[in-house]
């Protein structure tokens, strides 16, 4: 009855791996990776790296798709090194599956950008922002329809970041039971690492989007 008790809507969100983990959490995990990548094909959104979310030019969707499994790819492998150095026991299927599933906040802002009107809007002020740095100053107007919703989508993407590190610490901690202060330091090294690696990925394949790309 206390298992039950706890399966809340809290507990679904900010700690699902009490509940799933391996095969399922991958089967999930892979599909969540997937439609982003479809989604952020549709709004041209880039999921070039471990924690990266950036707008840019148009592309095939094999290179959203090669994006997203890259970013949970690597992040998989420093975790399991880490692991590994740590002499720590865990199951691999559970690693990768947890992983995997923990990427799925980044659906919510990138499912928004993939909005028509809110892909435009965001494209406005961030044209307008990038005018500020210009010799030539800003427009004269600032688009303030663009920016009332540029603004919140920020924010939003911003918690959809941390949520998913708090699920990928989360999925790493139960994975490879380990806690405390060891944990997290790991977990910090590792992301820190997967990060790096991301980067120099994307770039040598050629799928980091080029900055005022169209």
């Amino acid at each position: 009855m206390e298992a039950v008790a706890e399966r809340t809507v809290w507990n679904w969100l900010f700690n699902p791996f009490r509940y799933i983990a391996g095969a399922g959490a991958l089967g999930l995990g892979l599909l969540a990776i997937i439609l982003m990548a479809v989604l952020g094909y549709l709004g041209h959104t880039h999921l070039d790296g471990v924690l990266d979310v950036h707008a840019g030019p148009p592309g095939p969707l094999h290179d959203f798709i090669l994006q997203g499994l890259l970013d949970w790819l690597l992040l998989s492998l420093t975790l399991l090194a880490t692991a590994l150095i740590l002499r720590l026991k865990f199951r691999l299927i559970d690693l990768w599956g947890t992983q995997a599933l923990a990427r799925w906040p980044l659906l919510i802002p990138v499912g928004l950008l993939a909005c028509p009107p809110v892909a435009r809007s965001s494209e406005a002020a961030q044209q307008y922002f990038l005018a500020l740095s210009t010799t030539e100053g800003p427009p004269a107007a600032a688009p303030v329809a663009a920016l009332l919703v540029f603004v919140p989508i920020i924010l939003l993407l911003l918690g959809a970041i941390v949520w998913m590190i708090l699920l990928m610490y989360r999925g790493y901690s139960v994975s490879a039971n380990v806690k405390g202060a060891r944990g997290v330091l790991s977990f910090i090294v590792a992301l820190g690492a997967a990060e790096i690696a991301a980067k120099l990925c994307l770039w040598k394949l050629a799928l980091l989007p080029m900055p005022g790309g169209n």
